[in-house]
């Protein structure tokens, strides 16, 4: 009995330190984040039934406003009969997705846009801009190096920002 007593603390010994080590091994091990490479074919109970990806996308970006951004890469998409759409714009980093937007938000501030500027919401840790205009409510954010824009019909606004902020978080 006597020889067997340290055996078995050696072995419950080593038995901890592996699933010790094996549990703080994952806990480091990163999270993984949702695919955000393709916007959701549904949003707020609206099909997707348009989508532009990559150099077609930040063409039509590009073409909406008049200019050339300097993006990586973009999504446009519309659900349902243009009852909501969705642009995401990807730049190179954090900091372009931010001077990105607060490029945007000065030049809507500025007046000389079809946009009625209905706050600024924090909201998820977001930094939400509120609009109206077109017809439509607008919310858009950065999130990492995204700049996340959706217009939508009134009755779709709440719950479609909600889901594309859980998305694109």
């Amino acid at each position: 009995m006597r020889k067997i007593l340290p055996i078995f603390f050696l072995i419950a010994g080593l038995l901890l330190v592996v699933g010790a080590g094996a549990y703080l091994w994952h806990l480091a091990l990163p999270i993984p984040k949702a695919d955000t490479s393709t916007p959701p074919e549904q949003v707020a109970g609206v099909k997707r039934m348009q989508l532009l990806t990559g150099p077609e996308a930040i063409a039509s970006i590009n073409q909406l406003h008049g200019k050339d951004f300097p993006l990586t890469g973009g999504q446009v998409a519309v659900y349902g009969e243009n009852s909501l759409t969705l642009w995401v714009s990807e730049t190179a980093d954090e900091a372009a997705a931010k001077a990105l937007t607060n490029q945007m938000a000065a030049t809507i501030a500025q007046g000389n846009s079809p946009f009625t500027d209905e706050g600024e919401l924090a909201v998820g840790g977001f930094s939400i801009h509120a609009l109206s205009g077109l017809g439509q409510v607008h919310y858009y954010w950065q999130s990492r190096n995204l700049v996340v824009w959706v217009a939508a019909d009134e009755a779709l606004a709440s719950q479609s920002l909600h889901e594309l902020m859980t998305f694109y978080k």
